[in-house]
């Protein structure tokens, strides 16, 4: 047994305070070693996340033109699209799958290494012009899977950055990334219009690749970046079970039986958004078929949606601005009657570019109008869990309508042609929104103001006045 003497306990003091003292240095060191592998990750990820998504609506866009240009069989339009809407009505399952089993970060890179597969697939039908164009269906069968995991993928990006930032900067960069992403993609069509007119069809596809490629990179770089916050926060264990049941992982059929605890007012204006999005691609489909007939397709395509991304970045300011002299009711259904406006014009008048060119612009200029309010709509009525339950089902049906509604545009286009298909759209949409939306408020006020209330928790018994129990 050591004696206790005052030397003894003079150097004991003495290497506690050393200990004491050099602490906090090395915990300096060390954080600000994670801050900077923070941003780098953050920065890797909303990148990744960036490329996919503009390479994503490339491919979508490049795919009826090698169609046309390639193969010279509009018939072929429809089948390319009919692949692409089977791949989107079994992407929901094996995404939950692959989703549970690999984690979220994993799960971006598989999403990528798909892209990656069709755009690669796409650029063989391009440049070899095979007899039997498999590799083409296989492209579109790809690009229909990972256009429907287009929307959860992005916010499984967002989710991920907001839980690696700190609190105080999370918003700016996210607002910024969202804000760069809505740009890149709806300009996006730009090079492809470019390279299409000038090169080859062949030429945009590889365009594709690259994109895509540069997108894989990113998800590599924050994979290898912060392993421990990876197996921490983001693997398969982490997904319980009530993750599954508000239909972000459960697959095509938990995502329909989640619609039943969606209360009926949101549930209206998500089937008008869904509806809306079945036709999203008509313009684009409709300008393709109508313009590789007159040897000008990607000049089309490419002007209108640049007018659309304009009229994009101009209606976000509008309707931020018109959030406080407008409901929210009108607003959506504004945004959406805008959207027919801008189908049925473009049918109408699909020989002048310049009315193509207005139309498109229009419609950009009232579609964030409408979709602005149905997300507002959607925050002001729904708590908790049923907000996220909502916003991932908004997210689900709008991907899911989008592909499936563009594999049926292209079996349509091939059969009655560009204009009878604008026009049709137009007139769908908009009887969808008088039907839905506008009617059963001018028919039972006092059930839309019921409907409107908002949500009262029984805090006996879990139940909501809306949802049921919980």
């Amino acid at each position: 047994m050591v004696p206790h003497t005052r030397e003894a306990s003079k150097r004991t003091n003495d290497s506690y305070t050393m200990i004491k003292t050099r602490q906090p240095v090395r915990h300096e060191s060390s954080s600000t070693n994670g801050v900077s592998q923070v941003r780098i990750s953050v920065i890797a990820l909303l990148f990744g996340g960036l490329c996919t998504s503009t390479g994503n609506r490339m491919l979508l866009l490049i795919i009826p033109f090698v169609c046309l240009d390639v193969y010279g069989r509009p018939t072929l339009v429809g089948v390319a699209g009919a692949a692409a809407g089977v791949g989107a009505l079994l992407a929901p399952t094996w995404i939950n799958r692959l989703t549970c089993y690999f984690g979220r970060s994993t799960g971006l890179m598989i999403f990528s290494l798909l892209d990656l597969t069709a755009a690669l697939l796409c650029l063989f039908a391009a440049f070899s012009a095979a007899l039997i164009p498999i590799p083409l269906v296989l492209s579109g069968l790809f690009t229909g899977s990972a256009a429907v995991g287009l929307d959860p993928r992005r916010q499984t990006c967002l989710t991920l950055a907001s839980d690696l930032l700190p609190q105080k900067p999370v918003a700016v960069v996210l607002n910024a990334d969202e804000a760069t992403s809505k740009i890149a993609i709806q300009f996006s069509s730009l090079p492809i219009g470019f390279m299409i007119g000038r090169y080859s069809v062949g030429s945009a596809a590889m365009l594709a690749a690259i994109v895509f490629i540069l997108g894989l990179v990113g998800y590599a770089v924050f994979w290898m970046m912060r392993p421990e916050q990876r197996r921490a926060n983001f693997s398969g264990s982490a997904f319980t079970s009530n993750d599954r049941k508000d239909g972000t992982n459960g697959g095509f059929l938990i995502f329909l039986k989640g619609f039943q605890l969606t209360r009926p007012l949101l549930l209206r204006g998500i089937a008008i958004r869904g509806i809306s999005s079945f036709f999203w691609f008509s313009f684009s489909l409709g300008l393709a078929v109508y313009g590789s007939e007159r040897g000008e397709g990607a000049r089309l395509v490419s002007t209108s949606t640049f007018a659309y991304g304009i009229g994009t970045v101009i209606g976000a300011a509008v309707a931020t601005a018109s959030a406080a002299y407008a409901r929210l009711r009108a607003r959506v259904g504004l945004g959406w009657l805008g959207t027919s406006i801008m189908f049925a014009g473009m049918g109408l008048y699909i020989s002048n570019e310049h009315s193509v060119w207005a139309f498109a612009f229009f419609g950009g200029l009232v579609s964030p109008v409408g979709i602005g309010a149905l997300n507002s709509l959607i925050a002001k009525y729904t708590r908790d869990v049923d907000r996220s339950r909502v916003f991932t089902q908004a997210a689900w049906s709008q991907s899911i309508c989008s592909t499936v509604g563009s594999g049926m545009g292209g079996v349509l286009l091939a059969v009655g042609g560009a204009r009878i298909w604008l026009i049709l759209s137009g007139a769908t949409v908009f009887v969808a929104v008088l039907c839905l939306w506008l009617v059963p408020e001018s028919l039972s006020r006092r059930q839309g103001a019921e409907r409107e209330a908002p949500l009262k928790i029984n805090r006996v018994n879990g139940w909501s006045n809306h949802t049921g129990p919980r």
